[in-house]
């Protein structure tokens, strides 16, 4: 791996330091050119990331069919690109417009901001060169393939996006979301995991001057240590001549070896250092490409993995500490008896925590929403399925047999289920539906009465029943809805 200044990694490769040539993205979110790529070392069809040591599986078709950069990439600025840090917010945000007006730079959440605002709503606004060229990408990606209509909607339920007619025909009972809200809180989410991965930068930065400090203290300690035993030996040169030149140089020797080491040491120090740098500040750049050039479509697809990959890095351990030897010149009063035992020898300990780097942890929103366990027992056997009653009881689907359990895992009541029972569904406090794979069954009271039947597969895997409209169905990760008396019809 190329060494150079970790800001580098914001244009060019973190291999060769030149500006990209047919960028890929690693699954850790690092970039690099395809041919340094080609170059790596590839053991059992992995290749290792040079910057964070993550293994990389690599497709049939090599380097070159791993996924390409999906943004622009540009090696130099002009005047007129995203050079800058916004001036309205403290976030360190790159820049992606101009108040003409106000003549600051801003990012695009105060730029979005600073339409809203009585004072400013007025004032012309200059979109960078970066913002306009991926306009048009996004816009056409931002679109429902159906309708044609622009993608507005998050539909909670079925975790896609939504034109506004697809929400009106096929998920009027669902749980929707307004898109742009969502995405900005998301983004938000993901910018704080990139500030304090920043913040590591800095952190890294100052370790390695304490490094370098270390090292020039280093080498005065060895000095010293050289001077004293010299100056020993000299004085019981004239007892003991060639035995004192003989162990002399032996024990030089040694502190050389020792110095060779720890210098080593601190260079790979020093290199560890440089590259966590470089692999940071790329997983930066990577993630803030996708938090602020994604289209909202793949921006939705991707967030958790990008998340996750951040969070990855987030938890990982601190690094190693700086380990140095001190040396420590041991002698006796000096007696023709012994020479040999007087002269001494050079005796050497590790200095553990000579220099790590310390991170400030900072608040980091939750990436998934925690879930608290606040009640829970064990069942003899696997469930198929589960669904809530009232007063914190359930109802658990256990083979050929559905019952009611409270919180505590006692059995309130018991009772045989439909025949090839795979899904249920309360209605009511006193009814319950089942899907057997092509009908569903009412249970009523004690009873059991067919609802309905359907021509449907048995791969189909029924995920909701929506009484009296529609009846939602999952195959093969296609999602579809079969309404009352009408033709099963394929929706997102």
């Amino acid at each position: 791996m190329a060494h150079g200044n970790y800001s580098d990694i914001e244009s060019k490769c973190g291999i060769c330091l030149t500006p990209y040539t047919e960028p890929r993205l690693l699954d850790c979110f690092h970039t690099f050119c395809t041919p340094c790529l080609e170059k790596l070392d590839v053991l059992d069809n992995c290749l290792t990331c040079p910057l964070c040591r993550t293994q990389i599986s690599i497709p049939e078709k090599g380097v070159s069919g791993l996924k390409s950069y999906p943004f622009n990439v540009e090696p130099t600025h002009s005047d007129n690109e995203l050079t800058d840090i916004c001036e309205l917010c403290s976030e360190e945000n790159f820049v992606v417009a101009k108040c003409l007006d106000c003549r600051i730079n801003l990012c695009l959440n105060c730029r979005d901001y600073h339409k809203k605002l009585k004072t400013s709503q007025n004032h012309s606004l200059e979109n960078l060169k970066l913002d306009q060229s991926n306009k048009h990408d996004k816009d056409s990606v931002n679109e429902c393939e159906e309708h044609r209509k622009e993608l507005t909607i998050f539909c909670k339920a079925c975790n896609i996006l939504l034109c506004s007619e697809c929400s009106e025909k096929a998920h009027g009972l669902h749980d929707i979301q307004n898109l742009t809200p969502l995405i900005e809180t998301r983004k938000k989410i993901l910018l704080a995991r990139t500030a304090s991965l920043k913040s590591r930068i800095s952190v890294l930065g100052n370790t390695a001057e304490l490094v370098k400090q270390e090292e020039n203290n280093y080498y005065k300690h060895i000095n010293i240590v050289k001077k004293d035993f010299i100056a020993h030996t000299s004085s019981m040169k004239d007892v003991f001549c060639n035995t004192v030149d003989v162990l002399t140089n032996k024990s030089l020797a040694t502190i050389d070896k020792i110095k060779k080491k720890d210098v080593k040491g601190m260079d790979t120090y020093l290199n560890e250092i440089e590259r966590e740098q470089l692999s940071l500040a790329g997983l930066i750049k990577t993630s803030e490409d996708f938090i602020t050039r994604s289209p909202d479509k793949q921006f939705m697809e991707d967030f958790f993995t990008v998340g996750s990959q951040l969070d990855k890095v987030l938890n990982k351990t601190v690094k190693n500490p700086l380990t140095l030897h001190k040396l420590k010149y041991d002698c006796e009063e000096f007696t023709e008896a012994t020479v040999e035992k007087l002269l001494g020898k050079v005796n050497t300990y590790s200095e553990v925590n000579v220099v790590t780097p310390i991170y400030t942890p900072l608040p980091i929103p939750e990436l998934f929403t925690k879930v608290e366990n606040v009640h829970s027992f064990q069942l003899p056997q696997n469930i198929t399925d589960i669904v809530a009653a009232n007063s914190d009881n359930m109802w658990i689907l256990l083979g050929d047999s559905v019952s009611l359990y409270n919180r505590d895992g006692i059995v309130r009541s018991t009772c045989a289920s439909p025949t090839k029972s795979r899904r249920m569904l309360r209605k009511s406090s006193d009814e319950l539906w089942f899907w057997t794979g092509q009908s569903a069954v009412k249970k009523v009271n004690t009873k059991y009465q067919e609802g309905f039947k359907v021509p449907f597969q048995t791969d189909w895997l029924v995920v909701s029943f929506k009484m009296g409209i529609y009846l939602c169905i999952i195959k093969r990760k296609k999602y579809y809805v079969k309404y009352p008396n009408k033709k099963v019809f394929k929706t997102k």
